[in-house]
């Protein structure tokens, strides 16, 4: 018999350091010391780029084990996606870039070079094989599971032969990742894993060649439910051992697996590092979730436009390995961190994305408007002097309102995580309801007449004609500042009175509305009437988000939450903020109302006093 035992991990370099911390101490430490100080046992591992800078840091007695046991061929290691990317989704010419800049880290901590690929989610396409040939990697470990079908593939490793260029294709085992997942889940207790793991090799052939791959995170979860079990994770890995030396097994690494057949491994999602809920494939997360569909559009958007960019090559190459390191896979999976409900991860997207767009704004001195949505309707890039927004036609919207100091969106949201998967649109800032003596007209799908003034692309007028009435929202960049005038003109023949609703949705962890009263007295609370100015704080980032007007208003907010057990247990995570501004419309026949809103991100490290100016 024949045995492959590998580890991998998913962390991403947003997660909280408790998370490394403990994987580290109860799994990476004391496996790796027990396979140096037995000289007949071999490990393969899959390190995410955050644990190999974390324990470069924080651990570097652990990459220093790593680096003698790789060295003398104890020790595989794997290779993947930088910054847990999901290469599938991403455009072919950037992938060999975001592989190498991880081979590259492994290669410079380890002094070897991985020659072995392992898919963020187990996620595959067969043009990644073109990609892997020039990136110099010979074959693929992932998982004999389907995801989507919910069926295991009875293979045996093959060689696979993609227009030409060929590797070779090794699937672990899904009796063993179905276990661990089991776990994870708190569905069996660690005994019952660590018994049926032992059994699985007892019952083995002679003849037979095992691949066990096994998701340390997944079993960083399962002992979140009981922390006894913390102690014993790591005997899994060496009661494993231990029975296949006694049955005389060779322990072997991936390039030591024998590959005599040939097949064909179709697009797909495998294994059971995160749940597929009811998608028919992994692009139709695409359909269903608008907030994933612009991420990755505004990933391709700048990419696109970097590529035809002809001036400077230095910058253009600097933007590019800064664009590969954006962390864009872990929003789009649900795994045992639950990193896609991290705001952490969120705003790690935005920082790197948004510091490589201001560097290319800089040097060329535009951003092309394109359709990030998929709605039909470009969107509209808008910059000031120290902040910038995305504006969207339809609804006269916004998708962003960042900050260029801080690199910080205050606009995004997360989106909540459903099993069932349902459709999601995405979020937009001032989308409209008027109410009209009586009638409501909601403005949220209505396509806006617009026009740029200036040549800055720094302002921007949008307008809609109604039977009833025309409105007009008039954007404008200024400093810190994202100034919107309002004007609501009566054309029908009647007198109007209602009122004017505009949702805001913005992600500040902790936020609460303050203002003033007429005497500078404080108010506070989640529904505020007739205010002028309102203010969300950051308890994290120092952060200030105000909005004040030239009219009276009355503002309602809401919080939204999610639950989910992760590999620290079970945690709260605060997904967005949701804010409606309202106010009241008397208008005469053949007139018009306008008010404005200023919209203001403050940076409360500076400014310790903003409440009481």
């Amino acid at each position: 018999m024949k045995l492959v035992l590998g580890l991998y991990t998913q962390t991403s370099a947003a997660l909280p350091p408790a998370v490394f911390k403990r994987a580290i101490g109860c799994i990476i430490k004391p496996v790796f010391t027990y396979v140096y100080n037995n000289k007949d046992v071999a490990i393969s591992v899959s390190l995410s780029s955050a644990m190999i800078k974390y324990m470069a840091q924080n651990s570097p007695e652990m990459n220093l084990l790593i680096s003698t046991l790789a060295k003398n061929g104890r020790v595989e290691l794997f290779t993947s996606a930088y910054n847990q990317t999901i290469l599938p989704i991403m455009q072919v010419k950037d992938r060999a870039l975001i592989i190498d800049k991880n081979t590259t880290l492994i290669r410079r901590t380890y002094g070897v070079r991985a020659t072995t690929l392992w898919c963020y989610g187990e996620i595959w396409s067969p043009t990644l094989v073109s990609t892997m040939k020039t990136v110099a990697l010979d074959r693929l470990v992932i998982s004999s599971y389907n995801a989507i079908s919910k069926t295991v593939n009875t293979f045996s490793p093959f060689r696979m032969n993609e227009l030409g260029k060929r590797i070779d294709v090794i699937p672990s085992l899904d009796s063993a990742s179905r276990l661990v997942s089991m776990y994870g889940q708190n569905e069996i207790s660690f005994e019952k894993l660590l018994s049926e793991m032992v059994k699985m090799i007892r019952d083995a052939s002679d003849q037979d060649e095992l691949v066990l791959m096994i998701n340390l995170d997944q079993l960083c979860q399962g002992a979140s439910y009981n922390r006894e079990d913390d102690e014993n994770l790591h005997s899994l890995f060496t009661s494993i051992f231990e029975e296949a030396l006694k049955r005389g097994a060779e322990i072997a690494l991936p390039n030591d697996i024998t590959v005599s057949n040939v097949g064909y491994l179709e697009y797909g999602w495998y294994g059971r590092d995160a749940s597929a809920g009811s998608l028919r494939s992994f692009p139709e997360i695409l359909v269903r979730d608008g907030n994933l569909r612009y991420y990755l559009n505004r990933v391709n958007n700048l990419s696109d436009q970097l590529s035809e960019c002809k001036k400077d090559r230095v910058i253009k190459k600097s933007i590019s390995d800064k664009l590969s390191t954006i962390p864009s896979g872990t929003l789009f999976l649900c795994d045992t961190n639950a990193s896609n409900l991290r705001l952490s991860e969120h705003r790690y997207f935005y920082e790197t994305l948004l510091d490589c767009e201001y560097t290319y704004y800089d040097s060329t001195g535009r951003i092309l408007a394109s359709d990030l949505d998929d709605d039909g309707v470009d969107e509209l890039f808008c910059y000031g002097k120290t902040s910038s927004a995305v504006f969207a036609p339809r609804g006269a919207s916004v998708h962003e309102f960042s900050s260029k100091e801080m690199h910080l969106n205050v606009f995004d949201t997360v989106s909540p995580w459903r099993k069932d998967s349902q459709r999601q649109e995405k979020k937009r800032s001032f989308v409209d309801t008027l109410c009209l003596n009586s009638n409501i007209f909601n403005l949220k799908d209505e396509i806006f007449d617009f026009e740029c003034l200036g040549k800055t692309k720094s302002e921007y007028n949008f307008s809609l004609e109604k039977e009833q009435f025309q409105i007009t929202k008039h954007y404008k960049m200024t400093g810190q500042n994202m100034c919107l005038s309002v004007s609501i003109y009566n054309t029908g023949k009647e007198d109007i009175s209602g009122y004017f609703d505009t949702n805001v949705y913005f992600t500040l962890p902790g936020a609460f509305a303050f203002s003033y009263d007429q005497k500078r007295g404080p108010l506070m609370g989640e529904s505020l009437k007739d205010i002028r100015n309102v203010r969300f704080s950051d308890s994290l980032r120092d952060v200030v988000l105000s909005f004040s007007s030239t009219s009276t208003f009355s503002i309602m907010e809401e919080n939204r939450f999610q639950s989910e057990v992760t590999t620290l247990g079970s945690e709260q995570f605060y997904l967005y903020t949701k804010a409606v501004l309202r106010f009241m419309l008397d208008i005469k026949k053949d007139s018009v109302y306008t008010f404005n809103i200023i919209t203001r991100i403050i940076d409360n490290k500076e400014k310790k006093n903003v409440f009481t100016q």
